[in-house]
């Protein structure tokens, strides 16, 4: 793939959804202060407002996904291949630092808001995609990235 452009307009049709502008206009910034597709060091997720048990508070980030032609962090191939195993409802955006994944909602109650896909409790395999093992992070895409932190 070229560009980011590119990768999405193959996620939207394969999948058949449409991203977010927000979310787009995000993988599109160059302006960061991170990269996309690489692995990255030492940044984190934060929020200190948790009341809930259930809503996660802290998150390691080893990448955000994009371009990336070694395949390891490049949102198509990584959106590709979980494919069923996370529900419908949701595309990959990152990973932590263990390998659980940070997901965008892309329809539904859940659409535009920030949640975390836990491995551990991934469904069976030849069993349907399940919501046990999601969690809440954030209402939205910017309060995701405004949490986000060096730990050096």
């Amino acid at each position: 793939m070229d560009n980011i452009e590119q990768n999405i307009e193959k996620l939207e049709k394969e999948l058949n959804i449409r991203l977010s502008d927000t979310y787009k206009s995000f993988l599109s910034n160059t302006k960061k202060p991170f990269e996309i597709g690489i692995g990255l060091e030492d940044l984190c997720y934060e929020n200190n407002d948790v009341d809930d048990e259930d809503e996660i508070d802290f998150i390691s980030i080893r990448a955000f996904y994009g371009n990336d032609k070694n395949g390891f962090y490049d949102l198509y191939k990584s959106n590709i291949s979980f494919f069923g195993r996370v529900p419908k409802e949701f595309i990959i955006i990152a990973e932590d630092v263990v390998g659980n994944r940070i997901c965008l909602g892309i329809n539904g109650e859940y659409k535009d808001k920030i949640y975390y896909w836990d491995m551990e409790g991934e469904a069976a395999d030849g069993e349907p995609a399940h919501y046990k093992n999601i969690d809440f992070i954030s209402e939205s895409l910017e309060i995701f990235l405004d949490r986000l932190f060096e730990d050096v």
